[in-house]
């Protein structure tokens, strides 16, 4: 039976299309109505000896990745810390290839994290987890947002960077991880100095690992075409201290979903276009 107070909540959800959901109990995740219990779902342990064979010859391609967008904001949602940022007309980047035969228009970018060096990542590789994740997201053109993108199974390609621990001098995150102590809490946000995405180095990979999954947070829309490159980046022990101050919504000191079974699903090698 549905209380007049689930009603309710479920009818707020709906109007500002987003959820509220807990990380320290993710098995309820499913519990209001989605899909999170689904067939397709992200993360996924990465096997790497399982894909040697598999290839994808529609290479990625990357566009628009090296302009300097002309506002870059950081906020903090609550689960985590999110990059947006706006770009002269036209000059959006996207990435195309691979899977999906669509351009997907980048939306956002954001983190995932854990109190531990080794639990992280959402997604492992070779069953290892690491410190962070970064997800950089995109929606199909052909959709117009990520909240109609998700609706169907081709809507959203995520780019996830995964993160080592290395107390080198790091500069990739150096324009995020500065400013992180004016997001600590929900709701605020903080302009940042404008970065173009090749800073993260995207242009400089020669492989991705790439599969069909979905959101890792709810809904969990199984619309999510995943590419993930072969090569690590690296923060500090500084850094990564900096997201562990960030507060989230439950008092929750992770925001990694737990890995999810693979279900017969297939990943492949894709190549990256470099011309």
């Amino acid at each position: 039976m549905i209380t007049k107070v689930s009603t309710v909540i479920i009818l707020i959800q709906l109007f500002i299309g987003s959820y509220s959901f807990d990380y320290n109990f993710p098995n309820e995740w499913a519990n209001d109505g989605n899909i999170c219990n689904g067939r397709g779902q992200s993360p996924i342990d990465i096997n790497i000896t399982n894909i040697v064979r598999n290839r994808v010859d529609n290479k990625i391609k990357l566009s628009n990745y090296w302009e300097v967008p002309s506002e870059m904001t950081l906020t903090n949602n609550g689960h985590s810390v999110q990059v947006s940022a706006k770009w002269p007309n036209g000059l959006i980047p996207s990435i195309s290839g691979g899977l999906r035969k669509n351009q997907y228009v980048f939306d956002s970018l954001h983190f995932h994290w854990s109190q531990a060096d080794n639990s992280g990542t959402e997604h492992s590789i070779n069953g290892k987890r690491f410190a962070l994740e970064m997800h950089l997201v995109h929606y199909s053109k052909n959709y117009g947002s990520v909240s109609n993108a998700q609706k169907y199974s081709d809507g959203i390609t995520v780019i996830g960077l995964i993160f080592q621990i290395d107390d080198v001098a790091e500069w990739t995150l150096s324009t995020i991880v500065n400013q992180l102590k004016h997001v600590t809490k929900k709701g605020q946000t903080v302009k940042i100095n404008p970065f173009p995405l090749t800073m993260f180095n995207l242009d400089r990979e020669d492989l991705f690992i790439t599969y069909e999954g979905s959101l890792t947070t709810p809904p969990c829309s199984q619309a999510v075409t995943w590419l993930l490159p072969m090569n690590f980046r690296y923060l500090t022990n500084n850094q990564i201290k900096a997201f562990r101050n960030i507060e989230l919504d439950f008092g929750n000191k992770a925001n990694v979903r737990p890995l999810q079974p693979l279900n017969q699903r297939l990943q492949y090698f894709v190549e990256l276009d470099n011309n």
